[in-house]
């Protein structure tokens, strides 16, 4: 009996001292699709369409910057053309030619190569990596741009939506649960780009 108990403490003695790196993630792209030149100096554009909601995209930029969960890799710079940049922002009204925009869409991402050719329709996901993205929100339907933007921006990072309501990511903004980037969102930036 002495051996059995000696045998089982010594096992959980083992068990608990071996390090974990345990951590949820958002779901990612397939082919972990995301920025080919990484996201240690995003450079981002903020058209004349969308500058009325600068103050929330830049918002939402830094708390991808800043999650509150530790270091990532992501730094942002504010830039005044879309020359080279990573992110583009545009505003689109629902009558302007535009196939996705309305219908309850509030916003998409569309993927570029580094020639300018999309590499799929949106609001398909991208089948590799990607130079830079366009965001393009519905002006006629701004709807909590606090989170529509976050959101907007981890598909650009390369997240896909989570079925998690405690995920920026979650696909439906009515039942969100958070208004922030969440410590999975931010561990799926680390496992992306580290």
């Amino acid at each position: 009996m002495k051996k059995k108990l000696f045998l089982l403490s010594f096992i959980l003695v083992v068990f608990f001292s071996i390090p974990t790196n345990i951590f949820a993630m958002t779901p990612t792209f397939d082919n972990d699709a995301k920025f080919n030149r990484g996201v240690s100096n995003v450079c981002y554009y903020v058209d004349n369409s969308v500058a009325g909601y600068t103050n929330y995209i830049n918002d939402a930029l830094y708390n991808w910057v800043d999650t509150g969960y530790g270091w990532n890799p992501i730094y942002v710079t504010p830039v005044s053309s879309n020359y080279a940049t990573h992110m583009d922002f545009y505003g689109v009204h629902e009558h302007s030619g535009d196939t996705i925009i309305g219908n309850g869409v509030l916003g998409y991402v569309s993927y570029f190569d580094i020639n300018s050719i999309l590499i799929t329709e949106p609001p398909n996901e991208p089948t590799r990596d990607y130079f830079y993205t366009e965001i393009k929100f519905n002006l006629d339907d701004i709807y909590k741009p606090n989170i529509v933007f976050r959101h907007e921006i981890g598909h650009a990072f390369g997240l896909r939506h989570s079925n998690t309501p405690y995920s920026i990511m979650y696909y439906n903004v009515d039942d969100m649960q958070v208004t922030t980037v969440q410590k999975e969102d931010h561990d799926t930036i680390n496992y992306l780009y580290n």
